[in-house]
């Protein structure tokens, strides 16, 4: 008789990133990370209650190998790179994903939108997700990735209209230069209208690594060729809907695509 029992379940560890106080969100899988710490520990108030509020309530981006004194530029990124060269603070989880302070997955593949809550309950937003702690191994199993999906008119145009040409352009020539593989997929995904946004994603452990490789290398070069003063690393989001669009471009890999909530501002902050 088969065994259909699972011999384990998925770890799995979804990064919150903060960079000021908020509702927090935090369990076994919930994993709140301040952002800049190493920056915030320079420019804020010790004595303050927002910075005594991040401090007590979650890791940093600055312990280890981290590049948390460039959060300026790379953003969230940040927090991805401290996951990716300190992936046993995290008790190495089978599953990896990044979620934002004001941005969260729902957890319902047959969902596609973008949601704006503009009356935020937080008795009640977890089960608005369709978030449950127990049932997240459960949610990834048998996937390869699980990552947001929005839509535009067309993806390069949106980019240009929105930063600087140059640096698209300049990051997609250097993706080919060391990627050049990706060569089709830069076609025909910056012709289209579909792109990751936000730098959400759930991944399995090797794909994140892969992930974290192919982009902080790109980024790094970027960085190497430009002037980075007032510059912010707008390009990660259209480079990681480019990696993604690639991995959706390979039959062998299983994924599903979620929406996303946006919390509006104004709200209670928790101090």
């Amino acid at each position: 008789m088969p065994n259909n029992t699972r011999e384990k379940k998925n770890k799995v560890k979804l990064l919150i990133c903060y960079h000021k106080p908020f509702h927090l969100f935090k369990d076994e899988v919930l994993t709140p990370i301040h952002v800049g710490r190493a920056n915030a520990m320079k420019r804020m108030d010790h004595e303050s209650e927002n910075f005594k509020w991040l401090m007590e309530n979650m890791i940093g981006d600055d312990t280890g190998e981290n590049i948390s004194d460039r959060n300026d530029y790379y953003n969230e990124m940040t927090a991805l790179y401290w996951a990716w060269k300190n992936y046993d603070k995290l008790d190495n989880p089978d599953y990896i994903g990044l979620m934002h302070y004001r941005r969260h997955f729902i957890f319902d593949d047959k969902l596609k939108d973008v949601i704006n809550i503009r009356d935020f309950h937080e008795e009640s937003y977890l089960d608005f997700l369709n978030y449950s702690e127990e049932n997240m191994s459960d949610f990834v199993y048998g996937y390869d990735f699980i990552p947001h999906i929005g839509h535009v008119h067309n993806v390069y145009d949106h980019y240009i209209q929105n930063q600087r040409k140059e640096d698209i352009d300049l990051a997609n020539k250097i993706v080919l230069e060391m990627y050049p593989e990706y060569e089709k997929s830069i076609r025909d995904y910056y012709a289209g209208a579909d792109s990751n946004f936000c730098n959400m994603c759930i991944f399995s452990k090797d794909l994140f690594f892969q992930y974290c490789e192919w982009i902080f290398s790109i980024l790094q070069e970027f960085e190497n060729r430009v002037d980075m003063s007032q510059k912010r690393f707008f390009i990660s989001e259209r480079l990681t809907g480019l990696f993604i669009y690639h991995l959706m471009q390979k039959e062998e890999l299983k994924y599903k695509t979620l929406p996303i909530a946006f919390i509006d501002e104004p709200v209670r902050v928790p101090i």
